[in-house]
């Protein structure tokens, strides 16, 4: 259905059809990318609207010539699939730009399948066919979604969720207007950072992008690695860390027994380790 309307509003719209389907089809993208990844991508049109094209009709086109004629003249394509090498060079180069541009993803609550499929009936109804009535309702169809905000605890009440980073820990305690970050899960590698992965889409997925406190309880790997994801992509207000742990950000304070707080109505306190307390095993700590 949806590419039966596009065709027909391609047939009229000529040469702005490619800017129109780019424009339709990101706009429709808005529940699914909201719903699966708890964000979205404000500069997916331009991207696409230079990379489709770039790719199509050109880069492709090139890198199927050069095969077609490499049993005739190697020297010919080899300078033609260098051609398209470079064309493909500079198009990872922008597109990498873009992605690194501070505003091109916004991050949204991770949205209650109701609202996706409202979402969802909003857009069928913006793409309906000039002239049936009621096109605009399909922009308050999407409102609902675009400003969902998960609700947080009530004043005095709190909220627990451990986190799954398999081997390792990660919690996350919510009052009514503050986040606590209890151990952040392990970074394996470049590629599996549990604190990346996890913790901050956890933490986003929430509605969270403040943390008031940060709490790392002992220096082991599986419980410190993330921590750097997290204090790259949250504000951390405060840090406390246990035995080991060496965070360079922000002078942490040592867990200590007896550091207390309190967060709307609900009271915080550190019971380890003592001031005295002499035992050098990490996890005892």
């Amino acid at each position: 259905g949806l590419l039966v309307l596009l065709g027909s509003r391609q047939r009229k719209l000529g040469k702005s059809a490619v800017v129109w389907m780019q424009l339709v089809l990101s706009i429709g993208t808005i529940p699914l990318t909201a719903g699966f990844f708890g964000m979205l991508s404000l500069n997916a049109p331009l991207a696409n609207l230079v990379a489709i094209p770039l790719v199509t009709f050109v880069i492709t086109p090139l890198v199927l010539l050069g095969m077609v004629v490499t049993a005739w003249w190697p020297s010919i394509a080899g300078l033609i699939w260098s051609g398209a090498a470079h064309l493909l060079a500079w198009l990872l180069q922008m597109l990498e730009g873009l992605a690194n541009f501070s505003l091109s993803t916004l991050y949204m609550p991770l949205i209650p399948l109701g609202w996706l499929i409202i979402g969802l009936g909003g857009f069928l109804i913006l793409i309906l066919p000039r002239g049936m009535p009621g096109r605009w309702l399909g922009l308050l169809w999407l409102l609902p979604m675009i400003f969902y905000k998960p609700s947080p605890p009530a004043m005095g009440e709190f909220r627990v969720n451990i986190l799954d980073v398999g081997q390792g820990l990660a919690s996350v305690v919510q009052t009514a207007q503050h986040t606590l970050v209890f151990d952040t899960g392990p970074k394996n590698s470049e590629s599996f950072d549990t604190g990346e992965m996890v913790v901050v889409p956890w933490l986003r997925g929430q509605g969270i992008s403040q943390v008031g406190t940060l709490m790392i309880s002992h220096a082991d790997m599986d419980h410190t690695g993330g921590a750097a994801a997290v204090l790259s992509a949250m504000t951390v207000q405060n840090i406390l860390t246990g035995a080991g742990v060496e965070i360079s950000a922000q002078n942490p304070q040592r867990c200590q027994q007896g550091q207390i707080w309190e967060w709307d109505g609900v009271t915080f306190t550190v019971l380890h380790p003592a001031p005295d307390y002499a035992d050098l095993k990490d996890n005892n700590q």
